[in-house]
């Protein structure tokens, strides 16, 4: 069995103030940490 990380974000749509509706993006995790020790490196 692989195990894979998955990073999520939820963000609503908001219109004249009320929630219409939301975005959900996803993104492999093992990308998003060689990303972080990339920035991590670099600061």
């Amino acid at each position: 069995m692989t195990k894979k990380a998955v990073m999520v974000n939820v963000a609503p749509i908001l219109i004249e103030g009320e929630i219409k509706g939301g975005i959900l993006t996803s993104q492999e995790g093992k990308r998003i940490v060689k990303m972080n020790r990339e920035l991590r490196r670099e600061i």
